[in-house]
């Protein structure tokens, strides 16, 4: 008898451990919004990094395009820096940029990899914004 309990013992501890596995593993995602405004003199833009998950806004990378036919143009990337209610993101330009509609990305971020648990920031993209003469 007392074998028939070990073994029953040892299964629901597997069975167990299996469902504990099961119940850790999941995928939350967070929200983000990202916007851009150009500086006083086009010779910078910036903008903020917004989402309801808090560490989802500082120190994201955030780039800079110009929209063009075909690819759209990489021009400069940064990182966001925590302030309170958000984060916020700029780039200066080191001569005026090209005339054109600009907008910011900001990359989907996994806040906890591992096997089967993430949280993810989700990407996000700005509005267009005109710089240039």
């Amino acid at each position: 008898m007392s074998g028939r309990l070990l073994i029953a013992g040892a299964l629901a501890a597997v069975l167990g451990g299996v469902l504990a596995v099961t119940v850790a593993a999941h995928t939350d995602r967070y929200p983000s919004d990202i916007d851009i405004t150009a500086g006083i003199s086009s010779s910078y833009v910036y903008g903020g990094l917004d989402s309801p998950r808090a560490s989802c806004e500082p120190d994201r990378k955030v780039k800079l395009y110009r929209k063009k036919p075909g690819s759209d143009r990489l021009i400069d990337s940064t990182k966001s820096i925590a302030n309170s209610g958000g984060a916020t993101w700029t780039i200066e330009f080191s001569s005026a940029p090209p005339a054109g509609n600009y907008y910011s990305k900001a990359r989907k971020r996994d806040l906890a990899p591992g096997d089967g648990h993430s949280h993810i920031c989700q990407g996000a993209a700005s509005n267009l914004v005109p710089l240039g003469p």
